[in-house]
């Protein structure tokens, strides 16, 4: 198989499908108390936004499954990704090309490139009845650039699954808490 097959997208209705259900996990108010697993799972977390801030994108990739889907609705309301547009919603082949972009130096939009600091909070796990882990948490990113600080804050959830290599990240969602207003050019990785 060649490694343009293994990089193609694979977004088709059982994905659209699956998010949808992840959506009402993400907006569920039951409490997620498995303290233990929210500690353990914490410190991913941590990593993954050290990482994001280091700018160590594709170290970054690798805490992701192949099957990866990183969805940042446009609105609050929105609950299926086919329904409207998003901030952001890529899959392992989008992220690539946005890694590869912004690696190349030409991107004049991250010329000088934004400087992030990012911190994770209230984090809170439980293991779902297919064994897959739903992580929920508070994430707040400043990024600066040229003068200017931008803040983005939301609430993630995460779905972790258990694989040869540990703890791994299927699908990341975050919600911003303005996302139905106006969000500028995002050129970094939120």
């Amino acid at each position: 198989m060649s490694s343009q097959a293994t990089e193609a997208s694979h977004i088709d209705d059982a994905v659209y499908e699956d998010l949808v259900q992840w959506d009402r996990i993400a907006r569920s108010q039951e409490p997620a108390g498995d303290r233990a697993l929210s500690d353990e799972v914490a410190g991913l977390l941590f990593y993954e936004a050290r990482l994001l801030d280091a700018r160590s994108y594709r170290k970054w990739l690798e805490l992701f499954t192949e099957d990866l889907v990183y969805w940042v609705p446009g609105s609050r309301a929105c609950t299926d990704p086919r329904s409207e547009s998003a901030i952001v919603f890529d899959d392992r082949r989008h992220l690539l090309d946005r890694i590869g972009l912004i690696e190349t130096g030409f991107l004049t939009t991250q010329s000088p490139s934004s400087q992030t600091c990012r911190a994770i909070s209230n984090v809170e796990a439980q293991t779902l009845p297919d064994g897959s882990i739903a992580v929920h948490s508070v994430c707040i990113i400043w990024e600066y650039r040229r003068g200017k600080t931008n803040r983005f804050v939301g609430r993630q959830t995460h779905q972790l699954v258990r694989d040869g290599h540990g703890l791994r990240i299927r699908r990341r969602l975050l919600r911003l808490i303005d996302c139905d207003e106006p969000q500028g050019n995002i050129t970094f990785i939120l």
